[in-house]
């Protein structure tokens, strides 16, 4: 339930972000916006690390590709 809230929660904040400043959405720039929100390099996100930190953003950028673009990274 707690995962559903944050999920929730982050897709209103880009969304607000994006559409506020009249910009589409593209895997990169989500990816790069979720790097940025967790703290995590960006360089990161895209490797294949597996600590806690990396992970968590990891799914959200996931998560957030499919439910945006119908696309995953």
């Amino acid at each position: 339930m707690v995962l559903f809230i944050m999920k929730y929660a982050f897709k209103k904040k880009i969304f607000k972000l994006f559409y506020r400043k009249g910009n589409y959405f593209s895997l990169e720039k989500i990816a790069k916006f979720t790097a940025e929100y967790y703290d995590v390099n960006y360089n990161e996100l895209l490797g294949s690390g597996r600590a806690q930190k990396v992970s968590e953003a990891r799914h959200m950028a996931v998560y957030l590709s499919r439910e945006i673009t119908n696309i995953s990274i």
